[in-house]
């Protein structure tokens, strides 16, 4: 979703520039960040950044909606077509491990 449209929608500001709706949503977001029950709980707005990297070199994936995890087959190969099936690159997060296509 874009910014804009959150500042649009919280401060009534739709098609003008709001420099002053943007600063404070961001502010709010950033308190969000900040925000935390304890020092080792997670924050309410969890913010992430992600670095991606290639995973294992030449793993591919095929993405299927119907699979239980949107995806259905893997592959040994960093392009691969298969009877038509198109197989994408798997790459992962250095710092977290998420997957990404």
């Amino acid at each position: 979703m874009p910014f804009q449209f959150l500042v649009n929608e919280l401060f009534l500001a739709e098609n003008a520039p709001n420099e002053r709706g943007r600063r404070a949503l961001s502010a709010v977001m950033h308190l969000g960040m900040q925000a935390k029950i304890s020092a080792d709980a997670f924050p309410l707005l969890p913010i992430r950044y992600h670095l991606s990297t290639n995973g294992i070199d030449g793993v591919c994936v095929r993405l299927m909606p119907d699979g239980e995890e949107g995806w259905q087959e893997i592959k040994g190969f960093r392009h691969f077509t298969d009877d038509g099936k198109i197989f994408y690159p798997l790459m992962v997060c250095r710092r977290c491990g998420q997957p990404y296509l």
